[in-house]
């Protein structure tokens, strides 16, 4: 019921959304294989500036793939129709996300990488995100770092 609200959701709708991320951890953490991805899951509503949640992680606690992770969820929520709203036009939502990012919440590298690569004509639904925004090297690199 809450996901397909209408209109603006109450304070305990939204408790009731948030826990979605705490769910995700609890289930996720089952898998050892998947230790990796659940901080990354786990971080995708966090904010550079301390103000996301669960945890109120900045950006120093924040691994870049969950930045990625965020930027595109952020995106993806603005560009797709939802039943208090129509989708945004992508010009919108760069918009918006210039925004978000001036003010310090999300990651404003990662928001024109994601802008350069739909001018490109990229479609997030056809492509792998990470090989297009992050070298084969870097991403090595980043998950060596994670292996020690």
């Amino acid at each position: 019921e809450v996901l397909h609200k209408a209109g603006k959701l109450s304070d305990c709708e939204m408790f009731v959304m948030k826990q979605h991320v705490v769910l995700s951890n609890i289930l996720l953490k089952k898998y050892q294989e998947l230790n990796d991805l659940v901080s990354i899951c786990v971080a995708h509503h966090e904010r550079l500036d301390g103000s996301g949640y669960p945890h109120g992680f900045t950006a120093e606690q924040l691994p870049l793939l969950a930045q990625i992770l965020q930027v595109v969820d952020i995106f993806v929520a603005l560009t797709e129709e939802r039943p208090y709203r129509e989708k945004l036009s992508n010009s919108k939502a760069f918009e918006i996300l210039d925004q978000i990012a001036k003010n310090g919440k999300i990651n404003k590298t990662v928001v024109n990488k994601l802008r350069e690569m739909k001018h490109e004509g990229y479609s997030l639904k056809n492509d792998s995100f990470l090989s297009k925004i992050l070298t084969k090297d870097e991403l090595d690199a980043l998950l060596s770092r994670k292996k020690r």
